[in-house]
């Protein structure tokens, strides 16, 4: 059968007569897969559930308060569809130099999800252990270094939950930044945006700056993709100034801007600000 519908009263009449694992009586793993169908575009990361509720709204994120203690604070989260909640600090421990990472591990045998950590890395075997990263713990001469792993939950297409991007055109159907005059209808999109102000003791009419995006740009498939981005001088005063930008040297995870204002304006200062944003391909947090 390719069509099927859930759920439904009973156990012998439509859809709920249907041979298992489809039919009623509906187990806890029908559930967990409605669950994943709804709110996660990828079981492999996802996810960290966002929300306001001050129980929950640490979002999971993880700190080395002190020593070896690695802290993981409250949160809500999608482990292949198994809902998580957490309402106060987990401490783990490192145990020595090396790279570990901080996991959400679902367990069937136990039937938990619950933090751990681990050498670095995760367990993914359906029906036995799913595990998902939080973060990375590096650990060199007992310095710690973390990088947050998180990804969200609750992933929708353009146009569900943010302002629908409907077509986009260029030369590539994953590859913003090629020219071209192809159109795509664009599927998961990253918006991201900032104001960054460039500065020095001494007046300047020209200069750069390299801006870091807060999240990379990297698509469902693990591949990094270069965005789309715009960059304007924020004029202090509405007087013109005549500064130019340009992008420079753009890539997955940051880009420069180069400005320079006219020289017949006569403009310099020791403080420049720019706004941008950039646009391109999701799949993250």
């Amino acid at each position: 059968m390719t069509e099927r519908s859930w759920f439904w009263g009973g156990t012998t009449v439509g859809d709920a007569a249907l041979v298992a694992p489809y039919g009623a009586p509906y187990t806890d793993d029908m559930f967990s897969d409605l669950y994943a169908f709804l709110f996660s575009l990828n079981r492999v990361t996802d996810g960290v559930i966002h929300t306001e509720n001050p129980l929950y709204n640490s979002m999971l994120a993880v700190t080395n308060p002190a020593g070896t203690t690695i802290r993981v604070a409250n949160g809500m989260a999608l482990v292949d569809g198994k809902v998580y909640l957490n309402t106060a600090n987990i401490d783990l421990n490192t145990s020595g130099d090396g790279n570990y990472s901080v996991v959400l591990r679902k367990t069937w045998a136990t039937q938990i999800v619950r933090a751990a950590i681990r050498s670095q890395g995760v367990t993914q075997v359906d029906g036995t252990t799913w595990e998902i990263e939080l973060a990375r713990v590096a650990v060199v001469a007992g310095v710690h270094t973390l990088t947050d792993m998180r990804r969200r939950a609750f992933q929708f297409k353009a146009g569900v939950t943010v302002p629908q991007l409907v077509q986009r055109q260029g030369g590539h159907s994953t590859e913003w930044a090629n020219s071209g005059l192809n159109n795509y209808i664009p599927t998961y999109v990253k918006m991201q945006c900032g104001c960054i102000a460039w500065t020095d003791v001494a007046p300047a009419s020209s200069g750069t700056i390299v801006v870091t995006f807060p999240e990379q740009f990297i698509d469902y498939e693990g591949s990094h993709r270069d965005p789309l981005v715009w960059a304007v001088f924020k004029n202090p005063d509405g007087d013109p100034k005549g500064v130019s930008v340009e992008i420079w040297d753009v890539d997955h995870a940051s880009f420069t801007i180069c400005w320079y204002a006219d020289p017949d304006k006569g403009f310099s200062s020791t403080v420049f600000v720019f706004n941008w944003f950039a646009i391109g391909a999701h799949i993250a947090m």
